[in-house]
């Protein structure tokens, strides 16, 4: 069929008001304008990756039981972004530090975490190899985390080289505290 405007106007409308609330801190409005969208048009990765984002602010409000129901949400929801877009960055990091810090009781998988560590590894070298790095320590697998920081690290340093204007705070906070976990092995 013909793309319409018209007809994707309303599914459009819904994900920018998710996005909007999730800006505001809002998760429940968040939920509600994002499930609308996925309701409306279920393949477009961003409003599946979006109404995840949304549940993954709300499980962070929530009681201990509710996690497990906004967890679920949240991973289903970025599983079928991942499907129709293997190739976006933020949802394949946000799996697999998903299934690396989720207990293996609500779905943390370390097997599932390197499956998508590894998609972003060709996508995005430095972050792969920071969730390596943290795969790594999870399996209290030291050697290879420490080998894994390093690389890492060197490509952050190229990084900076490159563009010494631009900061990504996110990784050199992740460097640093993978880091401290390897020295803290150590002693």
């Amino acid at each position: 069929p013909a793309f319409s405007f018209a007809s994707s106007a309303p599914t459009e409308s819904f994900f920018l008001k998710c996005k909007s609330s999730l800006k505001e801190g809002n998760a429940d409005k968040a939920i509600e304008f994002g499930e609308k969208a996925v309701e409306l048009n279920n393949k477009v990765a961003r409003y599946h990756q979006y109404l995840g984002n949304a549940y993954n602010m709300k499980l962070r409000k929530v009681s201990n039981f509710e996690k497990l129901l906004y967890a679920k949400k949240l991973r289903n929801a970025w599983e079928k972004a991942c499907q129709l877009d293997s190739k976006n960055l933020e949802v394949r990091k946000g799996l697999a530090y998903y299934y690396i810090v989720t207990p293996a009781f609500a779905g943390g998988n370390l097997e599932k975490a390197k499956v998508h560590a590894t998609e972003t590894l060709k996508l995005d070298p430095l972050s792969g190899h920071t969730l390596f790095t943290k795969i790594y320590l999870e399996e209290k697998d030291f050697a290879s985390a420490e080998k894994s920081i390093e690389t890492a690290f060197k490509l952050y340093l190229d990084f900076k080289k490159k563009h010494p204007s631009e900061t990504s705070l996110f990784d050199e906070k992740i460097l640093n505290y993978y880091g401290y976990q390897l020295i803290k092995q150590e002693k």
